[in-house]
């Protein structure tokens, strides 16, 4: 056994002669461990631990309520908008994010196209409709300007010449079928539900403005067939009717 007070450690004869008392120093054992533990710092009590407790968790919550107040006067003094300077994204990523903004955006490029196509055939339908109806207009009021010729020197039969002859009749075909022509667009246009008075005024002759009233005077029919049916007993009727009146 090692001497408590002068760490000396007997040996074995030491020990069975004198068990208690140190041979060295002349201790005893017993007296010398007591004068130690009597002369050691106490151990802290539970009252003891329980008031740094406490007074750790006073320091945490003070801390933590002075990074909130903290926070707080650094969210007030901010400024209301956020400037990006730069976006990091990986490569493989940002990829991904076009392709996905590439699909979502193909359906809309699709329905803007279909929308584009149908505006752009409508009017052009309408603006070639139009051309072609005041063209129509334009040359039957040519002919029918022209139909009434100058009163020319009587000529025998047997003095006309024949090329003068033919000339004339071409003339008066041609007339009849600008005429007959304007006649199917006029009515036409009656089927298609155009105001009577935007047609008006695409004539200057009381000839052109006769036919649009009588084509305005007809039934309007739905069906295409039966349009199409009237739409030429219309324009032979007038054909008929100018080249009764020319000869």
């Amino acid at each position: 056994m090692e001497c408590p007070k002068c760490k000396y450690e007997p040996t074995m004869a030491e020990h069975t002669a004198s068990p208690d008392i140190c041979p060295k120093c002349g201790v005893v054992y017993a007296k010398a461990q007591a004068r130690q533990e009597s002369s050691a710092p106490p151990a802290p009590s539970k009252v003891s631990a329980a008031i740094a407790g406490a007074k750790a968790g006073v320091a945490e919550s003070r801390a933590q309520r002075e990074e909130r107040e903290w926070q707080a006067k650094l969210s007030a003094s901010a400024p209301d908008c956020v400037v990006v300077t730069g976006v990091q994204i990986p490569f493989l990523s940002l990829i991904w994010l076009m392709t996905k903004i590439i699909l979502a955006a193909l359906p809309a490029l699709i329905l803007a196209g279909l929308i584009v196509v149908a505006i752009t055939s409508v009017v052009g339908g309408a603006i070639s409709g139009y051309s072609s109806y005041t063209e129509r207009a334009e040359r039957a009021e040519g002919f029918t300007s022209s139909q009434a010729p100058a009163a020319a020197p009587a000529v025998s039969e047997d003095e006309a010449p024949p090329a003068v002859e033919s000339r004339s009749r071409e003339e008066v075909m041609e007339t009849c079928k600008s005429i007959a022509s304007f006649a199917e667009t006029a009515i036409e246009s009656h089927h298609r539900g155009m105001p009577l008075s935007s047609v008006l005024e695409l004539t200057d002759s009381q000839l052109l403005s006769d036919i649009v009233m009588d084509a305005y005077s007809k039934p309007r029919y739905s069906t295409a067939e039966v349009q199409d049916r009237a739409r030429a007993e219309f324009r032979d009727k007038y054909y008929l009717e100018c080249m009764r009146a020319s000869r």
